[in-house]
């Protein structure tokens, strides 16, 4: 008992220290957890962008609440914040101003997919959180190069996403030693050059990298796969990377992603490609590769996709191909020098989606097995030597969408394809197929393209008049008979081509009604009669009537002369037998071919007969008519020199004012130039300093938006006008970071003047730094009124309509009324600004560039992604049809209150096709008043045009901006049972 009691003193005193440890953990944890929460507010204070979303942080509210593991995107463990996770929420700032310090146990930090700007380097912190395992800053505006040394991340790291900034040099050659814990390395999307370092093959937990987009060269270096036992994903297409694939790749035994496509890799594929067995996906398209296909890729039984086109390889197609892979969905093998025989075991690759073998040389028939193909959706095997008839099998893929088999031999009747419901394109073109052609019933709805020329068909033009037709091409076949008049009824119709057969009759005048029409070549016919004036007045057409046996009139005066000569479209009629009416004495525009005729009339000899008895007369007095006729032009040409010459000079004026104003600011860029400032169109001398200190020295409190090539801040002179200074991204040592599109936005800015852009004050070029001085738009972007369910809802049905249409008369402006035709190539949701009484105006004219005929019209890919023209995916030429593609976006945009992709790429499909305007408008919006409805639906109408996938399909700006402001009442049916389908094929305008 006395034991007991000796105990009784210690075991209090232990029980009271426990306690006050415990007391002193809690409060030290509680008070750490305050000041990461202290943090996180400063933070948000610190973003505030146009691009800023409110509501997305509404639970970093006071900073009375100490305990922020509530906040959205905040996790907290063992009393400590250890992941943020902000995720495309567009927030704006720098990350040096996240006080990232704070967070000593952060070890997940994802900032991906939002408008973070400025250089990676020392003063981001990163270095300070040393149990930093995942960083994804993936989709920012950071800039600067990997291999400074003054850049340092955490050793534990483990997930780096640094994809789709602007980051330049090369990878550091030491990553290894910085970086031993890597499993994910994505670079994807930058700028970076050099080689790649073989201290990456050092990292023997990688498991991902990705470094695809860039300029990295050099060869692919052997010890790189030795060591990478753990690897699955290795994206490297798009470089300039060059030598050979090591055989050492075989080594990836975890490998199921290896794109290399895009570079200029030699060589032939490596056998030991065969040991990639859990291979899923292989893309080494668009290099040099030769050699045969080795039978070990057979071996890859995962496989998936198997993407081998546009290189040199050649051989057969393996026969083992069919047997080996069965979940093989893509087989692309076009664009090489493949021969032989088409494996009859290709038949066993039942999951097969896409089957591309066109552009070798493969010979033989198209084996039957290949009607087992159910799956199937894209056949092409054109530009082969197939020489047989076409399976009938083929007839039953339901599943098709597309079949190309041009360019053969193939010989027999057409397939039959009206159970093909989904078929959009059949391509039979230059082959050897005979027999009457017959066509499907109105159950084809998807078939656009229908090309069967330069064959051996015969019979009649057949009625394809319940077909949705847009390419209907018969030319070089036996056809004779009349030509339907019911073609007319083909309202999508844009070319047709039956050239070169036997028709004969009347050309019908129904033809006229295919309004969106832009290609007509009926030539090498047996033609007869008068041409209709219904087709010679359609605008958007190129007639070729060559060669037909027409002893009719055709009268050019009723031709729109200066629509055909804009769309630099030219007229054959030439080598008939007809008599052309002139809409004037003296030869023909050069856009017009009428040799080969019977002679010339007068317009004022109406009648045909009248006609026929003057063109004797007229081919009798030609000495007379040859005098007249210089009299005319001698008329007609001298008050045209005098015009001419007044043109000269007036121009001539206007570029020399031009040109001063321009000597005074562009010119000044040039290092060789002092510092200078220079202001146009403002009552008041501004300088330097007045600027500098309006933004206390471009202080981040004054910073409303950031650009690809600049912060933009507000500030309010002395005289009390608040402008915008657009501050150019330069380096330390002063020099701009992108000088081109600095200069690009200064011309263009310089050179327009309209009220739906905004406005340039003036420009500095100045040692200490580059800024313009634009109109200040009071309510940010359209991307941040929109991301902003208050600010959505006062933008109000009628300001939404006011927008689309001034955006629409600042393009038209920009394509058509400018002295220089100027293309903007990056309208978007963040480059249309709004004033207090919400103008839209259009912005950032950075990647801006002149329509001069005299200049190369090919560029590199720019522009906001979600907003570029798909046909720069492969063309990479420039022209005002991509503007008009974005603006299409932007305005769906403004109707639908969010980015419009998935809805646009729901178009292809029924479900699509049947969804009502009604339920795509903004919800955030009352119901628009019945006065409204029709200018939306005409709005929508239009927008939807102006995406067409086919840049020939889409309106000029200039119509779209007519349209809208007739403000037609076009539709018949109520808003509320309009489809998206109506809207999509309403406007049938000119290319």
């Amino acid at each position: 008992m006395k034991a007991r009691r000796l105990f009784y003193p210690f075991i209090v005193v232990l029980s009271s220290w426990l306690l006050l440890i415990t007391a002193s953990v809690t409060s030290s944890s509680s008070s750490t957890l305050a000041s990461e929460a202290e943090a996180l507010l400063l933070w948000k204070e610190s973003l505030k962008t146009p691009y800023y979303n409110f509501k997305n942080l509404d639970s970093w509210r006071s900073a009375e609440i100490t305990d922020p593991c509530s906040w959205r995107g905040i996790f907290c463990s063992g009393g400590r914040v250890t992941r943020i996770s902000l995720a495309s929420m567009r927030f704006s700032g720098k990350l040096e101003m996240t006080h990232l310090s704070s967070f000593g146990e952060l070890t997940h930090l994802d900032l991906s997919g939002n408008l973070f700007e400025g250089i990676l380097r020392q003063n981001v912190s990163f270095s300070f959180l040393s149990k930093l395992e995942f960083l994804n800053l993936r989709g920012n505006d950071l800039y600067g190069t990997l291999d400074n040394p003054s850049l340092l991340f955490p050793p534990r790291l483990a997930y780096l996403d640094l994809s789709s900034n602007s980051l330049h040099g090369s990878i550091p050659p030491d990553i290894d030693l910085s970086l031993p814990e890597l499993t994910h390395l994505l670079l994807a999307g930058n700028k970076l050059d050099g080689r790649l370092p073989s201290s990456l093959g050092n990292l023997t937990k990688l498991t991902s990298f990705i470094a695809s987009n860039n300029s990295i060269y050099g060869t692919l270096v052997p010890s790189l796969f030795s060591n990478w036992t753990s690897l699955t994903d290795l994206r490297l297409e798009y470089n300039v990377l060059s030598g050979f694939i090591p055989p050492d790749i075989g080594k990836l035994r975890k490998l199921e992603i290896l794109t290399l496509r895009g570079n200029r890799i030699n060589g032939s594929i490596p056998l030991g490609v065969g040991g990639l067995q859990n291979l899923q996906y292989i893309d080494l398209s668009d290099n040099d590769l030769s050699g045969r296909i080795p039978a070990e890729i057979c071996n890859l039984t995962a496989l998936e996709s198997l993407i081998l086109s546009s290189n040199k390889i050649s051989g057969r197609i393996p026969s083992d191909l069919g047997r080996s892979l069965p979940i093989l969905r893509w087989l692309q093998l076009q664009g090489n020098f493949l021969s032989g025989l088409i494996p009859s075991y290709i038949g066993n690759l039942s999951a097969l989606n896409r089957l591309s073998l066109d552009m070798n040389v493969i010979s033989g028939p198209i084996p039957p097995e290949i009607s087992f193909l159910w799956n199937l959706m894209d056949l092409n095997v054109s530009f082969n030597q197939i020489n047989c008839s076409i399976p009938a099998g083929i007839g039953n893929l339901s599943g098709l969408t597309s079949i190309d088999l041009s360019n053969n031999l193939l010989i027999g009747p057409a397939p039959s394809i009206t159970n093909l419901f989904s078929l959009n394109k059949l391509h039979l073109q230059s082959n050897m197929i005979s027999g009457r052609l017959v066509l499907p019933d109105s159950r084809m709805y998807s078939l656009a393209e229908l090309k069967l020329s330069d064959n051996y068909l015969t019979g009649e033009v057949p009625e394809v008049t319940k077909l949705a037709l847009e390419v209907f091409e018969l030319a070089g076949n036996r056809l004779s008979g009349s030509v339907p008049p019911t073609l007319g009824m083909l309202k999508s119709l844009r070319v047709l081509n039956l050239s070169s057969n036997l028709l004969s009759g009347h050309i019908p005048a129904e033809l006229g009604f295919c309004s969106v029409l832009y290609w007509l070549d009926l030539s090498h016919n047996q033609f007869t009669g008068e041409i209709p004036d219904l087709l010679l007045n359609m605008k958007n057409l190129s007639l070729n009537l060559s060669r037909n046996r027409l002893d009719g009139l055709v009268d050019l005066s009723a031709l729109d002369l200066s629509a055909l000569f804009e769309l630099q479209k030219t007229i054959d009629l030439s080598y008939n037998k007809l008599e052309i009416t002139l809409p004037y004495e003296g030869t023909l525009p050069g856009a017009i071919h009428v040799e080969g005729n019977m002679g010339y009339t007068n317009k004022s000899l109406d009648s045909k007969t009248d006609r026929n008895s003057t063109s004797s007369s007229t081919l009798g007095s030609q000495s007379r008519r040859r005098r007249l006729v210089i009299i005319i032009v001698l008329v007609i040409t001298v008050p045209a020199i005098i015009v001419l010459v007044i043109y000269i000079l007036v121009f001539f004026i206007r570029k020399v004012s031009l040109d001063v104003k321009m000597t005074r600011g562009i010119s000044i860029c040039k290092p060789d130039k002092k510092d200078t400032f220079s202001i146009w169109n403002y009552n008041g001398k501004i300088v330097f300093k007045d600027i500098v200190e309006a933004t206390e020295d471009f202080n981040d409190l004054y910073c409303i938006g950031v650009g690809g090539n600049g912060r933009v801040y507000e500030a309010e002179l002395p005289n009390g006008q608040v402008v915008a200074v657009k501050k150019f991204h330069s380096t330390e040592s002063g020099e701009l970071v992108d000088e081109e599109s600095s200069r690009n936005e200064i011309k263009a800015l310089a050179r327009v003047r309209h009220r739906n852009i905004v406005k340039l004050y003036g420009f500095c070029c100045h040692s200490r730094c580059n800024f313009l001085v634009n109109e200040f738009m009071e309510r940010g972007s359209l991307a941040s009124i929109l991301s902003n369910g208050e600010r959505a809802k006062e933008f109000d049905w009628f300001r939404r309509i006011a927008a689309i249409r001034g955006m629409a008369d600042a393009l038209s402006y920009m394509h058509h009324d400018c002295e220089i035709p100027m293309i903007h190539r990056d309208i978007s949701s963040k480059n249309v600004l709004f004033d207090q009484e919400f103008k839209a105006c259009i912005s950032d004219f950075g990647t801006a560039r002149l329509l001069n005929p005299d200049k190369s019209l090919w560029t590199s890919p720019v522009g906001t992604c979600g907003y570029v023209a798909p046909e720069l995916a492969y063309t990479m030429v420039v022209t005002e049809k991509c503007d008009v593609y974005s603006f299409g976006v932007v305005a769906m945009e403004v109707i639908t209150g969010a980015h419009p992709g998935e809805l646009i790429l729901s178009l292809a499909t029924i479900e699509g096709q049947r969804k009502l305007l009604k339920h795509a408008v903004d919800s955030r919006l009352p119901p628009p008043e019945p006065e409204l409805q029709e200018e939306i639906v005409v709005s929508a109408a239009m927008a939807l045009a102006c995406t067409r996938v086919n840049p020939l399909g889409r309106p000029t700006m200039r119509f779209v901006s007519r349209e809208l402001d007739l403000r037609r009442k076009s539709f018949l049916k109520p808003f509320t049972s309009i489809t998206l389908s109506e809207l999509l094929n309403h406007y049938e305008v000119p290319a």
